[in-house]
């Protein structure tokens, strides 16, 4: 018999953010996307709402992304699904990401930045075009994260050029 986890994660949630994929030069992509500029971890904190199709590929449009050095923040309880990147994390000073389901977006959590001190916990990172989780640098907390169905590896280490 198999003794692997079964995996059920709940993609519903209270609120609803979704891109109404309005057409941007030429094609019908998802225009919308959530980025944070905040310096203090309590300024942004993205809880029980599900976020769908977000994401543009240029402009630094990653879909929910906390953009440039020194930033903070927390997501928890989310759904994320079928944007362009699921979480983009960019030199930020500290983000935890807990409890919150990544689906089938271009890449689920990734951190192109080298610094340290990410916590990513409890999280299904499922069925990403690439990495579940693609990290830079060490210093990072992952625990009881479920990664799987994803286009290549689970989970990357020092994918980008820091």
């Amino acid at each position: 018999s198999d003794t692997s986890p079964v995996v059920v994660a709940n993609l519903t949630r209270n609120v609803l953010v979704r891109s109404s994929g309005t057409k941007a030069s030429g094609g019908n992509e998802n225009t919308a996307y959530i980025r944070s500029l905040a310096g203090n971890a309590t300024s942004f904190d993205l809880s029980y709402a599900e976020f769908a199709y977000l994401g543009y590929p240029s402009g630094g449009k990653y879909g929910i992304a906390l953009d440039g050095a020194g930033t903070a923040g927390a997501i928890s309880s989310c759904s994320v699904r079928e944007g362009l990147d699921g979480v983009w994390l960019n030199l930020t000073a500290g983000a935890a990401l807990r409890g919150n389901v990544i689906y089938r977006s271009t890449q689920g959590v990734v951190n192109s930045g080298a610094a340290p001190g990410l916590v990513i916990e409890g999280n299904v990172v499922h069925g990403s075009a690439f990495e579940g989780i693609a990290l830079v640098g060490g210093g990072h907390t992952l625990q009881g994260n479920y990664l799987y169905g994803n286009g290549s590896a689970g989970l990357s280490m020092n994918r980008f050029s820091s």
